[in-house]
């Protein structure tokens, strides 16, 4: 929880008229609905953490117990989240409860990946994932987690892990695609950079269902909205957002000259990666 098609949580709990709907989303009637039984699902998954929580205290781990929370990724609603690589799906939520090791209250700007989750919970635990053999090489023959302990975070010793990081998604497999529509991104601190790898393709699944398709039938005679989700099916091969000052990234800056080196850095940072 929560996951679509949101029909776990207690229902009527929110009303539709009086929610609030994320800046991305075009407000309808079908999208306030789907966003309340959203909103109560979430609501469902606070309980089970809950109860998790009341276990730990039961058994007298509480105390001695590194608790870490992790959204999977943005939801599937329409226009960014879920099966993109904006901000709104790739930045998950984090909160850690280690109670004598994680500061109550605090919080870190550090870049971090899943993969570092692992590394991380080993050292926790008194083990060197620098020593661990996973069984498994990479592209080089390297055998050792592709993560790093952010632990030296989570105690507040250090404000930085990586100066970037890395996501990707391809759509292949999902209900109702279409064309296989490849993306790829770097992000440090301020920039990221986005690669359509196969920008003539469109890019549509099933995934967004009938909100999307709610959207589309306004759509007709709604203009503004209509490129918004022209915009979503069809981009260009690169993509370079100032987020220190788009944090929204509705501004494409990758064929701004002025951004040119950043470009050129981010690309091959992610080409690096990729290999």
């Amino acid at each position: 929880d929560p996951h679509a098609p949101w029909d776990r949580g207690a229902p009527g709990m929110f009303d539709p008229a009086k929610i609030t709907l994320p800046w991305y989303l075009h407000d309808n009637a079908d999208t306030r609905q789907n966003f309340a039984n959203y909103y109560a699902e979430i609501l469902k998954l606070d309980w089970q953490v809950g109860e998790m929580l009341k276990v730990l205290e039961s058994t007298g781990q509480a105390d001695n117990t590194l608790v870490l929370f992790v959204s999977e990724q943005g939801n599937s609603f329409p226009m960014g989240g879920k099966w993109t690589l904006y901000d709104n799906g790739i930045r998950a939520a984090a909160i850690a409860r280690w109670p004598g090791k994680v500061k109550a209250g605090s919080s870190s700007a550090a870049l971090m990946q899943y993969t570092d989750v692992t590394p991380t919970l080993l050292e926790a635990a008194g083990i060197d994932p620098a020593k661990v053999d996973t069984g498994c090489p990479d592209s080089s023959g390297n055998r050792g987690f592709d993560g790093k302990s952010f632990l030296g975070v989570l105690e507040g010793k250090t404000d930085r892990l990586r100066d970037v990081v890395f996501a990707q998604h391809t759509n292949v497999g999902i209900s109702g695609y279409k064309d296989p529509y490849p993306i790829r991104a770097a992000r440090d601190s301020r920039f990221k950079y986005i690669r359509n790898i196969a920008p003539g393709n469109t890019f549509e699944i099933g995934g967004f269902g009938k909100t999307l398709k709610s959207w589309t039938k306004d759509a007709r005679k709604n203009e503004a909205l209509a490129r918004r989700i022209d915009a979503i099916a069809h981009r260009p091969g690169e993509e370079l957002y100032d987020l220190e000052n788009d944090p929204l990234e509705q501004t494409n800056i990758a064929s701004d000259p002025k951004w040119k080196d950043t470009l050129k850095r981010l690309g091959k940072e992610l080409d690096q990666w990729m290999a």
